[in-house]
């Protein structure tokens, strides 16, 4: 029979005042996945959000730019304003909106990942009380407990991660910021210089 792990420890083996002590450590770990799920989902409709923004603002920008396109002959110089401005605003709403929620998910995504350090940890005593505990295991609890303490000193949040996320968000903001560009551009341009 394979030993218990760490989070199936029986109630029945700890002294009093440890049993507490570890029975709100599991219902700690418990609540912490629990809001680490709901994080996850979260994180899924914020990352959703984004793209549907995204699409959104190109497909009004499409339709603003074919209206010209196809309207040219009948549109003069003297009224590249129009689209111009509507191209503005829409460029304005879509980019304000997209700024909101891209922020919105890398501050659920930093949360996230501190919620996974908090795991880890709570996890780490979880497994550092259940060693101390066992009597069979009192001659490997030893290295083991230096195992945790060791991999401890490594909770800390990705920060590789995190600057990649703010890379990802200079580099989507730039490119939506280019793209408008040009389309507002071409609102003056395919009206005048044609």
């Amino acid at each position: 029979m394979a030993s218990p792990t760490c989070a199936e420890v029986h109630v029945d083996l700890h002294p009093p005042k440890k049993q507490v002590h570890d029975d709100q450590l599991q219902a700690s770990y418990k609540e912490l996945r629990s809001i680490r799920e709901k994080q996850g989902k979260r994180l899924q409709y914020l990352e959703t959000k984004a793209i549907h923004i995204t699409i959104y603002y190109i497909l009004f920008q499409s339709i603003i730019f074919l209206t010209i396109t196809i309207n040219s002959p009948s549109l003069s110089c003297q009224n590249w304003r129009i689209p111009f401005c509507l191209s503005l605003l829409v460029a304005l709403i879509f980019g304000f909106t997209f700024f909101i929620s891209i922020q919105e998910w890398a501050r659920a995504k930093y949360h996230h990942e501190m919620n996974f350090v908090k795991m880890e940890s709570v996890y780490g005593n979880i497994c550092r009380i259940y060693h101390q505990q066992q009597p069979q295991m009192r001659s490997e609890s030893s290295s083991v407990l230096v195992q945790l303490e060791e991999r401890e000193s490594n909770y800390k949040p990705d920060m590789v991660g995190v600057y990649c996320r703010k890379i990802y968000i200079y580099a989507m903001v730039s490119a939506m910021t280019a793209y408008t560009g040009l389309i507002l551009y071409s609102c003056r341009s395919l009206l005048c210089l044609a």
